[in-house]
């Protein structure tokens, strides 16, 4: 027996709309059924559960029914839905203790084999995600939360917020320069380079350069870090009084009054401690991170520290190097690669460890003759 065709199924949004507005209900219930899972997802990616998402959406679709003739276009059904349903759940944020943010992520987001551990991590990136949009103003807010999490068309979008195309793609950007701005902590987390295997390899310092001095251009020094017996190199970008710091201890100079980090080792042998070694193990982004390894009359502990200082200490005691294997690769970018190469650390005007080390003496020897 042939199956008889879906009638409801051929007829568009703008058919099923205007047999509603004449009091076809079952013209209304053909529009539900065919948008009520969109509606329910894009209120389960704001709610974050499905209970409070199924509520929102029977809400939104009362609405919808009592307001059918407020519709300007029937063909926008499905993003007037979605709109619906969103600005429910504002109200519901503002007007009752209902709706309560979980942080949770969507069900389908979801990795059923997630340890605790890993389920309590995506949670929390979660609320801090949502918390962020919801610290922007109505209008974009309004924009990420139909164009992102409820996934409408930039069009579709248009139409649910009742202003135009263009409207939406720059209450979009503007948003998006927000969000990077207030997620940069939440990024550097979540891209944070470490080693997986907890392997570090030693490393000297090979050289440190200036680069050229400019007008309105910071003094920035460069410091190389080579492998011992190993052709792998990492390069870190520093001021210039940490840049001059590592470069007098790399070349030993001796100086009549005791230097910051000279000083620095005298305090830690008189509190019965030593530097063991300083390792490099984080890269984020540009940004290096550090750790001091010290040990004393309570054992090892490992202190935070810019990767800078803990070289110039490493360096004044004599304390080895160490970078995590992992981050030689990550850091061999073509950005680093380029900013490497560039010209302009080797043309006339920029110095070399021995350079540096000359001009530091001849300011010393200026500071003597002063009266």
């Amino acid at each position: 027996m042939n199956k008889l065709p879906d009638i409801t199924s051929a007829r568009t949004d703008a058919h099923l709309v205007r047999e509603a507005r004449e009091g076809d209900k079952c013209a209304f219930a053909s529009l539900v059924e065919r948008h009520r899972p969109t509606l329910i997802a894009a209120c389960r990616s704001v709610a974050g559960d499905h209970d409070v998402a199924q509520d929102l959406s029977q809400e939104a679709i009362l609405q919808a029914m009592l307001s059918l003739d407020r519709l300007r276009d029937p063909r926008r059904f499905r993003s007037w839905l979605v709109a619906i349903g969103l600005h429910t759940w504002h109200r519901w944020q503002r007007q009752t203790s209902r709706f309560r943010p979980s942080g949770a992520l969507p069900p389908e987001m979801q990795d059923s084999s997630a340890t605790p551990d890993e389920a309590a991590r995506e949670a929390e990136l979660a609320a801090r995600v949502h918390a962020a949009i919801a610290l922007l103003p109505a209008g974009q807010r309004s924009a990420v939360l139909s164009f992102y999490l409820a996934g409408l068309t930039y069009q579709e979008t248009a139409d649910s917020l009742g202003i135009r195309l263009g409207s939406v793609k720059t209450r979009l950007h503007k948003a998006r320069a927000t969000l990077k701005r207030e997620l940069w902590e939440v990024w550097r987390e979540e891209h944070m380079v470490t080693g997986t295997n907890g392997t570090l390899v030693d490393v000297e310092v090979a050289a440190v350069r200036r680069r050229k001095l400019e007008p309105d251009r910071p003094a920035y020094h460069m410091v190389v870090l080579r492998e011992v017996n190993g052709g792998r190199a990492v390069v870190i970008w520093v001021g210039p009084s940490e840049g001059t710091a590592i470069a007098i201890h790399a070349e030993k100079l001796e100086s009549e009054r005791p230097l910051t980090f000279s000083f620095m080792s005298e305090l830690l042998s008189a509190a019965g401690a030593a530097v063991k070694e300083v390792q490099i193990n984080k890269l984020v982004g540009d940004t290096f991170y550090s750790t001091v390894v010290l040990e004393g009359r309570t054992g090892r502990r490992a202190v935070d520290a810019r990767p800078s200082d803990a070289i110039a200490l490493a360096l004044a005691v004599g304390a080895p190097i160490r970078v995590e294997a992992d981050i030689f690769e990550a850091a061999e970018s073509d950005r680093y690669a380029r900013r490497f190469k560039e010209d302009a650390w080797h043309a006339e005007g920029s110095l070399g460890t021995k350079e540096i080390i000359e001009e530091v003496k001849a300011m010393w020897a200026l500071r003597r003759e002063e009266p």
